[in-house]
């Protein structure tokens, strides 16, 4: 997700990408969604008027309520290693994420951070 928006924007930021990939597979644990934790630093990243703090939870609870948690056991099913579904959930994220920048008034491709 971090990614997606980066190159969006035309940036680079290995450090950042480097340090989301903990998130992979829910923490490696099926834990938090690293779709989601990525939407949720993408919204930090690039808000630089402070309208994170509505957006972040406005897209936690599309995330929730399209995908049925915030878990990957809960969205993908306990143990399942197969990934192939989280790029539907990576693509349909990433659209919404778009979404609230814009309304926002944030244009990834635009943005000079």
């Amino acid at each position: 997700m971090v990614l997606l928006a980066l190159e969006a924007s035309g940036r680079e930021e290995p450090g950042l990408v480097q340090a989301m990939h903990a998130y992979g597979w829910g923490l490696y644990n099926q834990e938090l969604c690293g779709t989601l934790a990525g939407a949720v630093a993408v919204l930090s990243l690039f808000d630089k008027k402070g309208d994170d703090i509505l957006m972040i939870p406005e897209f936690v609870r599309w995330f929730k309520q399209e995908f049925g948690g915030a878990n990957c056991r809960e969205i993908i099913g306990e143990g399942c290693r197969d990934f192939s579904g989280c790029l539907s959930i990576m693509a349909a994220s990433f659209a919404k994420l778009q979404e609230l920048l814009l309304e926002n008034g944030i244009v990834l491709e635009e943005w000079d951070g």
